[in-house]
């Protein structure tokens, strides 16, 4: 079973410290970490999500009005790869990320509680999903939790696939709305079994 956590900025930051250091700046306190991996299956499978960035459009607080539901969705787009396997692969999701409504655990929201959050979604063959048919907390992927199975990556799609989850700006979830910038850090895991 391989476990993907994304995460890419501290490796390739640490690599350009050395390639850019001056000849004259070298100290013999240097560390080196070296890693391997010896699989009993493949060479490895990998997550990887273009897009680190999904910018939704503003809202008057007065539309924030009434019973809750979806204001705009938006695709995120994963793709996954699996190297030198010879069996079918199972990956399954899970999201860590902050949700600060207690009653709504599939929403998610950096710091204080301000009326809204995002949800994110799945959906059958990828297909979009209505604004309003969006807001489904049961159907949505929650922070941490048992996982969600993608798609089988096998000999059919050569251990790769593209995969789209749906991102929605749902709310409210009080009476007062905040206004201001908000926004919620997701990172995604995903388990190759």
């Amino acid at each position: 079973m391989f476990l993907t956590k994304v995460t890419r900025c501290s490796t390739f930051f640490a690599g350009l410290l050395v390639a850019h250091a001056p000849a004259w700046a070298a100290e013999p306190v240097s560390a080196l970490s070296l890693q391997a991996v010896i699989a009993n299956k493949g060479l490895g499978c990998d997550l990887i999500v273009p897009t680190s960035m999904l910018q939704f459009k503003p809202l008057q607080s007065s539309q924030l009005t009434g019973a809750i539901q979806t204001y705009q969705i938006q695709p995120l787009r994963v793709q996954l790869r699996c190297v030198d396997e010879r069996e079918a692969v199972m990956p399954t999701l899970t999201i860590e990320g902050e949700s600060p409504y207690v009653e709504h655990d599939t929403v998610f929201l950096n710091g204080t509680p301000n009326g809204v959050g995002f949800m994110v979604r799945q959906s059958q063959g990828d297909e979009p999903i209505s604004l309003a048919a969006f807001y489904q907390p049961t159907e949505a992927i929650g922070h941490g939790g048992k996982g969600t199975p993608l798609a089988v990556l096998d000999d059919d799609n050569q251990y790769t696939h593209e995969q789209v989850l749906w991102v929605g700006l749902v709310g409210p979830f009080q009476p007062d709305i905040m206004p201001g910038h908000f926004q919620a850090s997701l990172t995604l895991n995903v388990a190759f079994e």
